[in-house]
């Protein structure tokens, strides 16, 4: 009974409300494995991200684990299905996009997108 009203956010934003490049990852996902789950984007940009640092690895000293954590830290202006982003030196993305939700009759719903950029109105 007091959960009517009650906001929560999520990290990133909902599949179906992904725009340009990120609709079309979701759109080619969906004929080929059905609708995808809420990070199913994020969990393809991460695996990308790692096979690029293990590839800049190999074609270096080598592929081992400090090396590897170093090439993810040194990301910048990776192209993946969520459009271009960074990694930050404490291993965020650049990414700044969260999804608030509201409960109304009695479960969790989309209320609205929110940039936590500094500095942005969300």
């Amino acid at each position: 009974d007091a959960a009517p009203g009650a906001h929560a956010t999520l990290g990133g934003t909902p599949p179906e409300k992904l725009t340009g490049k990120s609709k079309l990852f979701v759109q080619n996902y969906t004929k080929q494995h059905g609708p995808p789950q809420a990070y199913t984007a994020y969990a393809y940009d991460a695996a990308g991200l790692a096979v690029e640092a293990i590839e800049r690895c190999a074609k270096g000293d080598g592929v081992n684990r400090p090396c590897v954590l170093e090439q993810m830290f040194a990301t910048k202006d990776y192209e993946g299905a969520l459009g271009t982003f960074s990694i930050t030196e404490t291993g965020d993305t650049t990414l700044t996009t969260l999804t608030g939700l509201t409960v109304k009759s009695g479960a969790w719903q989309f209320d609205r997108l929110i940039n936590i950029a500094k500095g942005a109105a969300g």
